[in-house]
């Protein structure tokens, strides 16, 4: 199961903006076994160069694939008794300046299991791929402060894995991640103003207003004649 969240909108500005991306950095994360493995892998982007206008917002990208070999084993009970592991591998993605932990919008959720033997015992373990996922664009809000990501250096960023086994079904039993493997992409569009985009100064702006308002104020003052003197006049 994949699960989405949208996060909150940033804008600034009544002209329509221009986008740009930020380099494209690639990642690889594994992990060890246990019941719960985690890991990190960094990374950095692009900043945004100020020769190309006035940032505006900033909304995060990522795809990811994932790899998971996990295994359930059971010990005890009649033959042909079921047991089932749901487990979950979650990319999260952190450091970037000013935004806090936030989950990236994949979350994917498999299960395993298997089914006792004469004994009473089984063991299970399969290797599962989710082929390419790609979270929703997160809109970084609430939005940072714009400096960490202005100028000609990078932005530092920070994939974590969180992976867990989250119910069984069937009987009790024991469920292990033998490794996990996150790899992907990672990039943030920026949004701005382009440099010199005329934009009307405010108070020229309230001139204009004004103007327009005395111009319909006159009108609506302005007598009508009746049509009798009209037609009077014209003789």
């Amino acid at each position: 199961m994949i699960r989405k969240v949208l996060f909150g909108v940033f804008a600034a500005g009544l002209l329509s903006a221009d986008t740009i991306n930020s380099s494209t950095a690639t990642f690889d994360l594994t992990t060890g076994g246990g019941s719960s493995p985690t890991g990190v892998a960094d990374g950095t982007v692009s900043q945004f160069s100020p020769t190309l206008g006035t940032l505006t917002g900033i909304t995060a990208f990522i795809s990811a694939d994932i790899n998971i070999n996990a295994a359930v084993s059971y010990l005890g009970g009649g033959p042909g008794s079921t047991f089932n592991g749901t487990f979950s591998e979650i990319p999260t993605l952190a450091s970037l300046p000013g935004v806090s932990l936030f989950d990236t919008s994949i979350e994917y959720d498999v299960s395993l299991g298997c089914v006792t033997d004469m004994f009473g015992n089984c063991l299970n373990s399969a290797d599962f791929d989710s082929g390419a996922l790609s979270g929703t664009p997160m809109l970084l809000s609430p939005v940072p402060n714009m400096n960490g990501y202005i100028g000609m250096g990078t932005v530092p960023f920070e994939v974590g894995d969180v992976a867990f086994f989250t119910a069984f079904s069937g009987n009790p039993g024991v469920g292990e991640f033998n490794s996990t493997e996150i790899t992907g992409s990672f990039y943030l569009q920026y949004t701005y103003n382009a440099a010199g985009a005329a934009v009307p100064e405010p108070g020229s702006a309230a001139l204009l207003g004004m103007a327009l308002l005395g111009l319909i104020c006159y009108r609506r003052a302005s007598p009508v004649k009746p049509l009798a003197d009209r037609h009077f006049e014209h003789r």
